[in-house]
């Protein structure tokens, strides 16, 4: 019996031994051991995934500075500072670069728009040369007339001399064609503006920050041009109460300009002062120009009005009238290119004296362009430097 019991024992014993092993076959995993993987499984994928985005920054890096150019490392370290940068910071710096461009806008030059006439010596188009090279005459002023009729134009006050093979300006050379040619060369940037007026007018724009872009036209049409506000400005001009109405005039003016009448020395007419012992006379005068408020307001006077200065110093050199009338400087100077100043003689006493200004648009609302012109014009007035452009024209000092 006790043999039985501890057979049947010894059965249960291997059972339980065995149902145990089964147990543990059949189970899967430990849940510790699971934990474990889990989380160096994941750790894995959170490296090779830091290691891929840190991949892709690289090469875009290195793309954007193939396409600059190779950088400096310093400029390397820079480009990764900016892309580290917290969002805030990238937008102050982006309003800080809106700012200096905005700044660089306001300090470059403004256009200003001045309307001129051809008017030596205050503001013109140089003189044509009275002698160019043959090289030059075909390779430069040749080559920029555009179209045929300039080509003509060109040629016909000019004679080529073929023993010195250079050209020369012809003598018969119609004035009218030879001032055409003298606006033609000016715009294709061969002949230069130039003048007294043109020199203090840049220094004082200069200043003021301001661009001056120069248009040259016939009086009467610049005159138009400042009462319809087409311009900004306006050298050189007369004061007068009518001008007054579409025109701001700076309290400076830049230079004191006398008016005379001139005759022929030939003639035996006299002037005392009294405009009414001319009544008889035919006076040759410049359209929509002022001669001060006496002369201009003189309606009895016989008047033949041209459209340029020259055609006056013309009328009274071919008799077609008996005086002229106009700027003592500008009459001198022209007579001077043509060498026949000694042919005339100037009235004393001055028809006037008038101050010469820089005018500015009222249609365009300039009264504080004026009043900036006129400070920065009378401290100008103080220096060597417009004394200079003064004597270099032969202009007495105001």
């Amino acid at each position: 019996m006790s043999s039985f019991r501890s057979g049947f024992s010894g059965v249960i014993l291997r059972v339980a031994l065995y149902s145990l092993f089964f147990f543990l076959l059949l189970t899967p995993q430990i849940p510790g051991e699971s934990h474990t993987r889990t989380s160096i499984s994941q750790k894995t994928a959170l490296e090779r995934k830091s290691l891929r985005e840190k991949s892709i920054r690289k090469k875009s890096l290195q793309k954007k500075s193939s396409l600059k150019g190779k950088p400096s490392s310093k400029g390397k370290s820079s480009l990764k500072k900016r892309l580290l940068k917290p969002k805030s910071s990238r937008k102050a710096s982006l309003r800080k670069e809106i700012t200096k461009k905005k700044s660089a806008q306001k300090t470059s030059p403004r256009t200003i728009t001045v309307v001129m006439e051809n008017y030596p010596p205050n503001c013109y188009i140089e003189n044509l040369p009275k002698v160019i090279s043959e090289n030059e005459f075909r390779n430069s002023f040749l080559k920029k007339m555009q179209n045929k009729s300039q080509r003509d134009l060109l040629s016909s006050a000019y004679r080529l001399d073929r023993q010195t093979g250079r050209y020369y300006l012809s003598g018969n050379a119609d004035a009218a064609d030879l001032e055409k040619l003298k606006e033609v060369l000016f715009s294709q940037g061969i002949l230069k503006l130039t003048g007294f007026e043109i020199e203090i007018s840049r220094e004082i724009f200069s200043k003021l920050g301001l661009k001056p872009e120069y248009r040259v036209y016939p009086w009467a049409r610049c005159i138009e041009m400042m009462k319809s506000g087409s311009s900004d400005c306006i050298l050189t001009i007369f004061k007068n109460s009518e001008r007054m109405k579409y025109l701001y005039y700076p309290s400076e003016f830049t230079v004191d300009q006398p008016n005379a009448l001139f005759k022929l020395k030939e003639s035996r007419i006299a002037f005392d002062g009294d405009l009414r012992k001319l009544k008889g006379q035919l006076i040759g005068v410049k359209i929509s120009t002022s001669y001060g408020g006496n002369f201009d307001r003189a309606n009895f006077l016989k008047k033949e009005q041209v459209s340029f200065t020259e055609a006056v110093i013309s009328l009274v050199e071919n008799k077609r009238v008996s005086l002229g009338v106009g700027s003592i400087t500008q009459l001198k100077y022209l007579m001077n290119q043509r060498g026949i100043a000694g042919k005339f003689e100037f009235l004393n006493p001055l028809v006037s004296q008038e101050h010469l200004y820089i005018a500015f648009s009222r249609a365009r609302k300039h009264k504080k362009l004026s009043e900036q012109f006129a400070a920065n014009l009378a401290r100008f007035k103080k220096t060597e430097k417009y004394k200079k452009i003064l004597k270099k024209y032969g202009i007495a000092n105001s």
